[in-house]
């Protein structure tokens, strides 16, 4: 356990360093966090950290019920709590991403935005005005697509995180505080009587 925060204060301090550099992102990188989405990889490394705490805590609980009747309320409550702790301490250290995200953000609707208005500026004016009678055959040319381009750019980037996390990362955590508490939840719906059950769903169906 020593050796784990160890690591996660060197990632700590790694991550800090990394947010005081000014980093070339880019608002419309197409992992939707300027180009810092791999760092989400790094984190789930971490995991294995929620997984050991769901073990011991797991254990603690085995023993708790065998000296009282069991309270498999107390399971999805420690369930919780453990997710809960695997987020902070996951998630957390990325808090310090997030000012120089939400700067590129920004800057990148604002730069985009400026683009935008002119493209349409442009196409309004060859293709729309009634006046403008060279503009030739709209068919099979690439200015009418361009629209269409530009719109997915746009909601590309409205869709960008200021945080390097997405839900993948939380349903994992999840599922690592989950995992050890499964055999606790056995003590409730014994195997013998889901096998039975399985049995009967197979054979009626």
């Amino acid at each position: 356990m020593v050796r784990f925060f160890c690591i996660l204060a060197i990632w700590v301090v790694l991550i800090w360093h990394l947010s005081r550099h000014d980093l070339a992102l880019l608002g419309l990188h197409p992992d939707r966090a300027g180009g810092l989405g791999l760092i989400e990889v790094a984190q789930a490394q971490l995991v294995m950290f929620v997984l050991a705490i769901g073990a011991i805590d797991a254990a603690a609980l085995a023993e708790t019920f065998q000296l009282v009747a069991p309270d498999h309320t107390q399971v999805y409550l420690h369930v919780f709590l453990v997710a809960l702790v695997g987020v902070v301490v996951i998630c957390a250290p990325l808090l310090l991403l997030v000012p120089m995200l939400y700067r590129c953000r920004r800057r990148a609707m604002v730069e985009f935005s400026a683009l935008a208005h002119e493209y349409s500026r442009q196409f309004q004016r060859r293709w729309i005005e009634p006046d403008q009678t060279e503009a030739g055959n709209p068919l099979g040319s690439g200015d009418i697509q361009s629209p269409a381009d530009l719109a997915s750019a746009f909601e590309n980037l409205q869709k960008m995180r200021v945080m390097p996390v997405t839900m993948t990362l939380v349903w994992v955590i999840l599922g690592a505080a989950t995992v050890p508490h499964l055999p606790l939840l056995l003590l409730e719906y014994p195997i013998s009587d889901l096998i039975t059950n399985l049995v009967e769903v197979m054979i009626g169906a």
